[in-house]
């Protein structure tokens, strides 16, 4: 599934323009399987260095996936976040993908 989430830059906190985002996409995962399990991977942009980025990247997949259970129940404990790999070379500036 390919719907933008955007975050502020050096930020968890979500653009204003995503939330309807983040309850489209809580819709659409809340319809599958509840034997389904999802994984987030938060990604974070060039600036800064590794070790922050990666920090950034997983606090981004948890506020995400906090967000998405609190808008739908069914997903709670279905959805796992991790961080952008180190050896990722990330184009995507600042979006997470699902």
């Amino acid at each position: 599934i390919a719907i933008p989430i955007r975050f502020l830059t050096n930020s968890t906190e979500l653009t204003a323009e995503t939330a309807i985002n983040v309850r489209n996409l809580a819709e659409v995962l809340g319809k599958q399987s509840s034997s389904s399990q999802i994984s987030l991977t938060g990604h974070a942009d060039v600036r800064g260095d590794a070790k922050y980025n990666q920090e950034l990247s997983l606090a981004r997949a948890d506020a995400l996936r906090d967000l998405l259970q609190e808008a739908e129940a069914s997903l709670v404990g279905r959805i796992a976040a991790r961080k952008q790999p180190k050896t990722r070379s990330n184009r995507y500036r600042a979006w997470c993908y699902c």
